[in-house]
């Protein structure tokens, strides 16, 4: 077993916890070099060390376990790189969302816009008219068939 470490050495080496690589073998992300028979123990090697590096930093990015796992997988650097730029994008999506959410909030801040003036205003009457009818989604095409046929003649199809 030369070459190889424990999982609590290799653990600090790799800056994974002995949680998470145990959850990387069940998952079929990392596996150990070696396994004890007797004891159970498992044994990484240092060469597995780039690997559990690339694992720790696709997580730190929050890539989610099933993507690492096709990157990891990728027959070649072309397939990785486009695995790697779609994550990017989603990153991209979500630093979006989170600045629109930053603007709205400092607009509250400086223009205090949650002080709202309420005002009731009357209204002339508005006639509408709706039917009604409890149905699953296998029927929800006929129903609605049958709802506009209702609404537009005045009298159900069919």
């Amino acid at each position: 077993m030369e070459n190889l470490l424990p999982i609590g050495r290799f653990s600090r080496m790799c800056q994974l916890s002995i949680k998470s690589l145990r959850r990387y073998d069940d998952l079929g992300l990392l596996h150990p070099a070696h396994v004890d028979r007797d004891t159970g123990y498992r044994y990484y090697s240092v060469a597995q060390a780039a690997e559990a590096e690339t694992i720790r930093l696709l997580r730190a990015v929050d890539m989610p376990l099933a993507e690492i796992r096709e990157v990891l997988s990728a027959s070649g650097l072309e397939e990785r790189r486009t695995r790697l730029q779609r994550h990017q994008e989603r990153l991209r999506e979500r630093i979006a969302d989170q600045q629109r959410a930053l603007s709205l909030l400092e607009r509250l801040i400086e223009e205090d816009e949650m002080s709202y003036t309420v005002e009731i205003k009357q209204q002339i009457e508005q006639p509408y008219v709706s039917v009604r009818k409890q149905t699953d989604m296998k029927e929800i095409g006929e129903v609605m068939g049958w709802a506009m046929s209702t609404l537009l003649n005045g009298t159900p199809a069919g």
